[in-house]
């Protein structure tokens, strides 16, 4: 293949890609075909078949690469500011971000349940590698300010499954959260997180 239809179809993949994300979630899988995946991607429906084996193999594929996608925030680079509030500020809105985008695919996974283990597994992999950056960014602030005896992967299990769950509230709109602003729900949680290191983990302002 050229380099020109190498580029046409890696760019027809992302579109396709995209065009069956956005009708999964509109509509659900059994609602979604595949010629008005086609029509929004601007592609034949041939085009979408020489791409992808199956309309399964497609929307497989797609929830993989957005889970990627939305857990693909990294720590390396961030240099912390000083002050703790902020800085759990910036971990609880990454966490509420990615929580945004990746519970609408979840749910629309449930739903249909029939994700081969293989992409299951590749999920799993990117779900433990963000885990493993919240607690890598935790192991940073515990060496910046006086916190005890902190269990990382205890207080990030605790802060994310809260946020997880609030969030899914929050993002279907049925409990006292939806009155919330978005950057109000980042701060009760930032308040949240200053509690449990205050009570468990003697942190002292």
């Amino acid at each position: 293949m050229t380099k020109k239809g190498l580029t046409m179809t890696q760019n027809n993949w992302h579109k396709i890609v995209d065009a069956a994300f956005q009708l999964f979630m509109e509509h659900g899988y059994q609602q979604t075909t595949t010629k008005e995946i086609a029509r929004l991607a601007d592609v034949n429906e041939s085009t979408v078949f020489r791409t992808f084996a199956s309309k399964e193999e497609l929307f497989q594929t797609t929830i993989a690469h957005y889970t990627r996608r939305s857990l693909s925030n990294d720590f390396n680079n961030l240099q912390y500011s000083g002050d703790l509030r902020s800085d759990l500020k910036y971990l609880i809105d990454s966490m509420i971000e990615v929580n945004l985008q990746l519970i609408p695919s979840f749910r629309l996974l449930v739903k249909q349940a029939h994700m081969p283990v293989e992409v299951l597994s590749e999920i799993y992999r990117s779900l433990h590698d963000q885990q493993g950056a919240y607690v890598q960014f935790i192991v940073g602030l515990s060496h910046r300010y006086p916190i005890r005896n902190l269990m990382f992967d205890a207080f990030i299990d605790a802060l994310f499954s809260t946020i997880f769950y609030h969030s899914f509230y929050y993002l279907i709109d049925q409990s006292s959260f939806k009155a919330m602003a978005r950057n109000e729900l980042s701060d009760y949680f930032v308040q949240y997180a200053l509690e449990i290191l205050t009570k468990e983990f003697n942190y002292e302002a």
